[in-house]
């Protein structure tokens, strides 16, 4: 799932690999600004979401997370952007993977405290 990039400064920006090989399945919380990949390799999905998370003008680094399941089996990773300090000062980076009774695991990504470029929000 490579969700975010919506401009070329978009902070809230993550790209979401599941495992296939296991009971849960992960989706995005939002009906929007998402894309789904399927039936790609582990090194396909790498690839695609590296070439995804470098769209961006402040990247700098990317790290990569598990997604963990509730008796600690890893489901997934998270591969999050890392972006260039001197545009981006304070990272306040959530995500959060809430399991569904049916196995489903929705994510949510929020970024608080940074002023968007080009996005109309007059705050700092």
């Amino acid at each position: 799932i490579l969700y975010g990039m919506e401009t070329p400064y978009d902070v809230e920006t993550v790209a979401v690999l599941d495992r296939t090989d296991d009971a849960f399945h992960i989706v995005s919380a939002s009906q929007f600004n998402h894309t789904v990949y399927e039936n790609l390799s582990t090194e396909e999905a790498m690839q695609l979401a590296t070439a995804f998370l470098k769209r961006s003008i402040l990247y700098s680094a990317q790290e990569q997370r598990a997604i963990l399941s509730p008796d600690g089996q890893i489901i997934g990773y998270e591969i999050r952007p890392l972006f260039n300090p001197l545009q981006v000062k304070d990272n306040y980076y959530t995500s959060s993977y809430i399991l569904q009774p049916d196995g489903t695991v929705q994510f949510q990504v929020f970024w608080q405290g940074f002023y968007k470029p080009f996005s109309g929000d007059s705050r700092r």
